[in-house]
């Protein structure tokens, strides 16, 4: 089978990629790992309405390519845990407050016992907690 580089892309992004990746750069990045012989020209022309933007990439090739370019999960998870650790807190860690805080920033309503619930027994959650919260099972 294959797909177009444009579902390529969304493909890409779908799997938690960075959205912000210039396109002809992944169609470079793509091609150099390829076993076809298009070229980036034709596999990602910088048009939306283009119809290059169709040239066929093999699924192998796809699969190639992602897997060599792994995601920094632990990277991630420290972006993640400083925006829901409200650096004025001096505490370092995550707190009821800091959740009550979050779920206002995206509409949301949480009282504060709610937020001390999904802590648990915890008063503060840690960059270590966090870690192991996310960490697979």
């Amino acid at each position: 089978g294959s797909i177009t580089f444009d579902q390529f892309y969304l493909l890409y992004i779908g799997l938690g990629y960075p959205p912000k990746v210039d396109k002809k750069v992944l169609a470079n990045q793509l091609l150099s790992s390829s076993s076809s012989s298009s070229s980036s020209s034709s596999l990602y022309s910088g048009n939306n309405n283009n119809r290059s933007n169709q040239q066929q990439i093999t699924l192998e090739d796809v699969f190639q390519f992602l897997s060599k370019h792994t995601r920094d999960s632990k990277k991630e998870h420290d972006i993640l845990f400083e925006l829901l650790s409200d650096s004025s807190n001096q505490t370092g860690c995550i707190t009821p407050q800091d959740l009550v805080r979050l779920s206002q920033e995206v509409g949301e309503s949480l009282t504060h016992e709610e937020a001390q619930a999904m802590l648990g027994d915890k008063e503060l959650l840690t960059q270590a907690d966090f870690e192991m919260l996310l960490a697979p099972p």
